[in-house]
């Protein structure tokens, strides 16, 4: 039987506070697949030894319970792919917030058109959803979101954790992303060891072009 594997240095995997969680739940995931193997292999073996012991006494009501042991089975593989992507999600919501303070700090620091800018937020009612808010709060900033070839990852990332939350929002899940990377054929959410890995990779890039953005922007106002 496969062993856990011990959680590996993190300041090895990777540069920074944002992609190390990142990487932690991706490493998170793995285990969380292993360990689905290993019950569900488990489960199998004793569902074909118990046949194999007596098939002539082999009852279909023992048939049934093996079944409803799978069903739990991949409810709870559902329940850990689902734990994974809110988590990435509130993950990506926790650097939007640090990288706005940043953004509003060097904006404060800074000596020029302060308080136009201020006023001009302050002017400004918050519509939408948080992603859109933090969206059009960058673009004032001069740093357009949308403009990062994996902002459509990111905003599925977050659609995938509504879904979760507020099933509700399945259709307008599926009305912006035509070829959903978080859904099954049954429009349930999943996420593959494929995904997670391109997931994680994918959103590091953005922090990292963001946190390049705002290292930029505070250049040209000199703080």
């Amino acid at each position: 039987m496969t062993e856990p594997m011990e959680m590996p240095s993190l300041d090895d995997l990777a540069p920074d506070p944002f992609a190390q969680k990142l990487e932690r739940l991706k490493w998170i995931y793995s285990q969380m697949e292993m360990a689905f193997g290993v019950e569900r292999q488990l489960l199998q073996e004793e569902r074909q030894a118990n046949v194999d012991r007596d098939p002539d006494s082999y009852k279909e009501w023992e048939h049934l319970i093996f079944d409803e042991q799978e069903c739990d089975l991949e409810a709870r593989n559902k329940l850990r792919a689902e734990f994974v992507l809110v988590s990435l999600a509130d993950t990506v919501r926790e650097l939007l917030k640090e990288a706005k303070s940043e953004v509003d700090r060097t904006t404060r620091d800074s000596s020029v058109g302060v308080s136009n800018i201020a006023n001009d937020r302050k002017s400004k009612k918050s519509r939408g959803d948080w992603l859109t808010r933090f969206r059009e709060f960058f673009q004032e900033s001069q740093i357009d979101l949308a403009g990062h070839a994996e902002w459509d990852r990111v905003q599925e990332v977050v659609a995938a954790r509504n879904v979760i939350q507020h099933p509700e929002s399945l259709q307008n899940y599926l009305t912006c992303h035509r070829d959903p990377r978080y859904l099954n054929e049954n429009a349930e959410v999943q996420l593959t060891r494929g995904e997670i890995n391109a997931t994680v990779n994918g959103l590091r890039d953005f922090g990292a072009w963001l946190r390049d953005q705002i290292t930029a922007g505070s250049r040209k106002t000199g703080t």
